[in-house]
């Protein structure tokens, strides 16, 4: 009895020495996967801006993960001679010709794509695929990225005198309300936070650093929600009011100079499928819808694909050439619809 007493107290202290040496392997296994499988963050892109006419400027990307842009990584943007995106092109007069007028930030300027493959140039293609023969539909991007709903009611009614637009479309997307200058604390928003925030990343442990890191992200992300959500029903929402009034200007100015008016209400391509600002957006269309305009939430167009797959860039959360194609698609019935007397009138025209 005395010999086997002995021996169980000599297996303790080995079993524990297996178990705190199978802890340790696993901690260095989990380590060594953390150093060798889980990339390290992207920098981002090096960005500048000019909305200047006859301006040129260049956004740089370190990579091109996901396949979305030129060889070098470089996106160039132009704005012409009358303050728009891409080569000179004015509008066309022609008593044939249904004109759409598109204004909004960033998202519907294409930030991150190309010119033919921001939403406003393939809604063109996609009109003039349906329309009958005799008519044709001229879609001109009068967005700039960094406006809010202020600078597009100031365009709509400066444009609208060159342009004469059967139609304007509006893209409002979330911080439309928020002030360029309310931005700079949040700098890492919901746009690029998930890629960027890596306050840890530096110290010994690869291991430590990922999992400080999601704990971090998870805290900034909630900070940066809660943010976005005040210019709406928070502290700061008299900035919502003052937006939701610059959109019943704009419909008010469109009633009176016979243009049809769309909002399409877009997205931050973050969390679609469980998307914290869905109750946001509800607040956006039933707006929208009160006023008297048509509006295209565009939530549950994108809804059901993975957020990656409708990024530029992880640190990039701008619409990619996919997304864009699929809002230019769900504003073309709309489209057609307001303008099926233009489009009537004017192949009875063409007839006589």
């Amino acid at each position: 009895m005395i010999a086997m007493t002995g021996a169980s107290s000599q297996e303790t202290p080995r079993r524990i020495a297996m178990i705190l040496g199978g802890i340790i392997l696993a901690l260095l296994l989990m380590e060594l996967a953390a150093r060798l499988l889980v990339p390290q963050p992207l920098k981002g892109k090096v960005a500048t801006y000019d909305n200047r006419v006859n301006a040129t400027f260049v956004h740089m990307y370190d990579g091109d993960p996901y396949d979305t842009l030129p060889p070098d990584q470089r996106m160039v943007y132009r704005i012409n001679s009358i303050g728009m995106r891409g080569p000179d092109r004015f509008p066309d007069m022609s008593d044939d010709v249904v004109r759409i007028m598109v204004l909004g930030d960033s998202f519907a300027f294409g930030e991150g794509v190309t010119l033919d493959e921001a939403f406003p140039s393939r809604l063109e293609k996609s009109l003039q695929e349906q329309v009958k023969v005799g008519v044709r539909y001229q879609v001109l991007n009068a967005a700039l990225s960094g406006y809010g709903t202020a600078d597009e009611l100031a365009r709509l009614r400066d444009y609208s005198q060159l342009m004469r637009p059967h139609v304007v479309v509006v893209a409002f997307t979330l911080n439309d309300p928020i002030p360029e200058s309310d931005m700079v604390p949040f700098e890492n928003d919901l746009m690029n936070l998930m890629a960027t925030a890596n306050s840890t990343r530096g110290s010994a442990s690869a291991l430590y650093d990922l999992i400080s890191d999601r704990r971090s992200d998870r805290q900034r992300t909630s900070e940066i929600e809660a943010w976005y959500r005040s210019f709406y029903v928070g502290e700061r929402a008299d900035r919502w009011e003052r937006s939701s009034g610059d959109l019943a200007a704009m419909a008010v100015y469109c009633r009176e100079h016979d243009i049809e008016l769309i909002v399409a209400v877009l997205p931050l391509i973050y969390r679609l499928d469980d998307h914290p600002f869905t109750d946001i957006h509800g607040k956006v269309t039933g707006f929208c819808r009160e006023q008297g305009i048509q509006v295209v939430d565009m939530l549950p167009v994108l809804k059901g694909i993975p957020d990656q797959e409708l990024w530029i860039h992880p640190t990039d959360h701008h619409p990619n050439a996919r997304a864009h194609g699929m809002m230019a698609e769900a504003l073309v019935r709309p489209i057609l619809e307001l303008t099926s007397g233009q489009v009537n009138a004017t192949t009875s025209a063409g007839s006589r």
